[in-house]
């Protein structure tokens, strides 16, 4: 498997990270120009393969459940604890990372919450 190439959006609140976001996953079009990846407009573009290449990595990462392994079990309900560590293991996190609590994984800006400045 070959790393796609990353470009990181290192923006000012309400400079257009997110209306970026949208016009590139075309859940909203440009209305005037184009936007091309790799030489192609989007518009050309299978729209479900164009948002498989295309995410987000949100800077505040919000926990969905308790721990690790029970965030792992969303997709897959049935997960058992050994194939929970073998997927932990294959990203080269060690096993016990599974009964890490998802609250404490990232740390907290200093001052509590983010806000945009009014």
């Amino acid at each position: 498997m070959v790393a796609a190439p990353c470009l990181p959006a290192f923006l000012h609140c309400g400079a257009g990270k997110s209306t970026l976001l949208r016009l590139l996953n075309r859940l909203n079009d440009p209305n005037s120009g184009q936007i091309l990846l790799d030489g192609i407009p989007i518009t050309e573009l299978d729209v479900l393969d164009l948002r498989r290449r295309v995410g987000l990595v949100a800077q505040q990462p919000v926990p969905l459940t308790d721990r690790v392994a029970d965030d792992l079990r969303l997709g897959q309900p049935t997960l058992g604890d050994h194939r929970v560590c073998e997927l932990l293991e294959r990203v080269g996190l060690p096993a016990g990372f599974a009964q890490r609590r998802t609250i404490e994984l990232s740390p907290r800006p200093r001052g509590g919450q983010r806000a945009c400045p009014g």
